[in-house]
């Protein structure tokens, strides 16, 4: 599965997964407490953090409906629970030496978004040992966008590195 996200220049990006075009992501740019809303066809979709330490993570649909729920397993850790169509996942950050997210399916790696430093610059590397459903692509991008925008100084220098998955 190839998956590429275009920069818009209007504060939002496309997912493109095969060469086609998946759905938008725009996002408030408002740190801990920040909305994203997902566009796919006709349906919007909302990312909203949730709790005291607004460490979980809820992507509901128009509705309100639960699409998934990311748990963190305690307020200072980097492991977290995802839970999406009936099946739990496991969802760790880590620096391998930069930023990364990675989801796991039974100790299994499933996809990882991680910080990519080329000719000095920063971008993001996708590997995507499976295919999954679109919304891990989301949640990750959701993760990993702020720590990229902090790395190249704005959405607009956004360098994207594309990484073949692994077959």
């Amino acid at each position: 599965m190839e998956n590429l996200w275009k920069n818009n220049k209007d504060g939002s990006f496309t997912l493109i997964r095969n060469g086609n075009e998946a759905g938008v992501y725009n996002d408030s740019n408002s740190g801990k407490s920040c909305t994203a809303i997902i566009t796919l066809k006709n349906s919007q979709y909302k990312i909203n953090r949730k709790g005291f330490w607004k460490t979980d993570i809820l992507l509901c649909d128009e509705a309100g409906k639960e699409v998934l729920w990311v748990k963190s397993l305690n307020w200072y850790g980097r492991s977290y629970t995802l839970t999406f169509d009936n099946e739990t996942f496991t969802l760790k950050i880590g620096n391998n030496p930069l930023s990364e997210w990675s989801l796991y399916k039974n100790d299994i790696l499933q996809l990882t978004y991680s910080l990519k430093s080329l000719n000095g610059k920063s971008g993001l590397e996708i590997r995507e040992d499976f295919d999954n459903p679109v919304w891990f692509h989301y949640l990750l991008w959701y993760l990993i966008k702020p720590v990229i925008v902090e790395n190249t100084g704005s959405d607009d220098e956004l360098m994207l590195l594309l990484v073949a998955a692994a077959s």
